[in-house]
């Protein structure tokens, strides 16, 4: 895929009347590096409808929401429920990224509090440019210029980026782990202790993720010491069975059960260029 045949980033913009010019800044220095921003179309709207529908109709077309934080957005009525809806809309599709961008110091919302987020409120300039930079990377994350290995490898060294120790691979009750990775972890009181994560990988060309991946993850942290944490990680995202057996499954194991599915995924390799260079530019055609 050359260069000029991308499709552009499709940004849905969420930020407080307050914060409007700083937003137009940012809109065009994103507009100027070849993103696409999508608006709701009001005069769409049909009477006696909420211009919500045409809300949520700009959001269910984006790829990913930017969302402007400072002590006005937060405080906004009509950006807390712009948020709303672009969260309930990437809890349904999984295909939706939201991104919090802090333009001034703030309480970050409750919903974005786990989110890696971008800090503008001081350096704006170079962390505008770092913006720009991972909204441009989102084109080039095709899983499809993968295979599984390739995929395995990736995951790999994205947690090595995130603080993880790999360890070679290891046989678990007559099972094979795709990766054995530690992390040191400090509790409140100073003390160290390593996690062990057991992690496995499931690259898929079309289908979902579904409860046997699932079932073959759980069935080895059982019978592993509760310390140890699971983690399943794919290019794609769980079936709905699979996702609502995993919520009852999570309360009832005594050992931790992390999924990471597409959309996420994603997300966090926007913060890792050199992986997105190394995995997926270097192999376009």
């Amino acid at each position: 895929m050359t260069e000029n045949k991308k499709r552009k980033p499709r940004i849905f913009l969420i930020y407080s009347f307050a914060d409007r010019f700083v937003a137009q800044t940012i809109e065009s220095r994103l507009h100027a590096g070849g993103v696409d921003f999508i608006r709701a179309q009001y005069e769409d709207v049909a009477a006696g409808d909420s211009i919500a529908v045409a809300v949520r109709q700009a959001i269910a077309t984006s790829d990913y929401i930017l969302v402007l934080l400072s002590p006005s957005s937060v405080e906004s009525k009509w950006v807390q429920y712009e948020l709303s809806a672009a969260y309930a809309l990437e809890l349904e599709s999984r295909g939706i990224g939201i991104l919090p961008v802090i333009i001034e110091d703030c309480q970050i919302p409750s919903l974005l509090a786990e989110r890696r987020w971008i800090d503008l409120s001081s350096d704006f300039d170079a962390n505008l440019d770092r913006l720009v930079q991972q909204i441009q990377a989102i084109s080039d994350l095709d899983f499809s210029r993968l295979d599984g290995h390739l995929f395995t490898k990736l995951v790999a060294d994205l947690l090595i980026e995130l603080g993880f120790k790999i360890v070679q691979e290891a046989d678990v009750s007559g099972g094979r782990i795709d990766i054995t990775a530690e992390i040191e972890r400090t509790d409140p009181f100073g003390n160290t202790r390593t996690e062990i994560w057991l992690v496995e990988t499931k690259f898929y060309r079309k289908e979902r993720a579904d409860l046997s991946a699932l079932h073959q993850l759980v069935s080895y942290v059982s019978k592993l010491p509760e310390y140890c944490k699971a983690l399943l990680v794919t290019n794609g995202q769980l079936t709905s069975p699979a996702r609502n057996w995993l919520v009852q499954i999570q309360s009832s194991q005594r050992s931790e059960i992390r999924v990471i599915e597409g959309p996420e995924l994603k997300r966090l390799l926007l913060s890792h260029k050199k992986l997105i260079d190394n995995y997926f530019k270097e192999r376009e055609q």
